[in-house]
Parts: structure tokens; C-alpha cells; sequence
């Protein structure tokens, strides 16, 4: 999706940030690891590595919320593998211009 480096960087910003949000919500799990963010987050794909842990370190995590945190985890991973291929198959075909969010939906659709 990016031409230079510089739109690559514009482009990490929202996955930078939303590392940044499971950052801190990790530190709120570290002060009330059985509160209402840090269950939430634990089953939230991109903040779970991080709060997870910490809550069952903590305090004791039932383990049909440990099971549900890595499944939603790894189906989640499988799923952004699987669209990142179908992209990527119709993008290989596609010479030299830059896609926009609603070619890459079209991609998604058409692979």
C-alpha cells in the first residue's frame, strides 16, 4: 500500500497506537486484573498478548477465559493471514500504482 517510506510510516501509525492503548490498559490490569477493562481486553485479539498474562500471574484466570483468549487469538491471526493472501494474490497481478482502502476491499472480494 505504500510507495516510500514515508507513507509506510503514516501507514504503521494505527497499529502503533493501538500498541500504545494495550500498553496502558495493560498497567490498569496490573491494578484490578478481575475489572470489567482488563476481562475485556484480555478477549480483545490485539491487547490480549499483553493483559492476558499479567491477569493470570495475578489472580486466578477460569480456564475457559484462558482457552477463549488464545482461541479468539489465534482465529483472529488466521483471519489477517488469510485476507493479507488474498491481497496480496490480486495485488501481485497490479503494476505500479497505489491502492486505495476501497481497491483492497475490492480485493478481498474478487481473490
Amino acid at each position: 500500500m505504500a510507495a516510500s517510506d514515508q507513507d509506510l510510516q503514516q501507514l504503521q501509525m494505527p497499529a502503533t497506537m493501538l500498541l500504545l492503548l494495550s500498553f496502558f490498559v495493560m498497567f490498569r490490569a496490573m491494578m484490578d486484573p478481575e475489572g470489567g477493562v482488563a476481562r475485556v481486553a484480555s478477549w480483545v485479539p490485539f491487547s490480549a498478548p499483553m493483559v492476558m498474562p499479567i491477569r493470570a500471574a495475578l489472580s486466578p484466570v477460569p480456564l475457559w477465559d484462558l482457552a477463549g483468549s488464545f482461541t479468539t487469538l489465534v482465529l483472529s491471526a488466521l483471519l489477517i493471514i488469510w485476507v493479507g493472501a488474498k491481497i496480496y494474490r490480486v495485488a501481485i497481478l497490479a503494476t505500479g500504482k497505489k491502492p486505495s482502502l476501497a481497491e483492497l476491499g475490492r480485493w478481498v472480494r474478487a481473490a
